[in-house]
């Protein structure tokens, strides 16, 4: 008897561009491109377009997080 092992697809969400992410951040999109030109935020270059990972945007968000004091 073999057993078989079940793969299912890991659901990736869509990479946000520059003015998604400052929508979703309440920021100002020219906060965002700062944020990439610093380095604060990596991103891809996609021909002339910027794309944001969700996953990198999470790590950020982490990094940012204050605990009340």
């Amino acid at each position: 008897m073999s057993s078989q092992v079940q793969v299912t697809e890991v659901k990736r969400k869509a990479f946000f561009t520059e003015r998604l992410l400052a929508d979703y951040l309440s920021l100002s999109p020219r906060t965002v491109r700062e944020m990439l030109q610093r380095g604060d935020l990596p991103s891809y270059k996609i021909g002339g377009s910027r794309r944001i990972d969700p996953v990198d945007v999470d790590r950020f968000l982490s990094r940012c997080r204050q605990e009340a004091a």
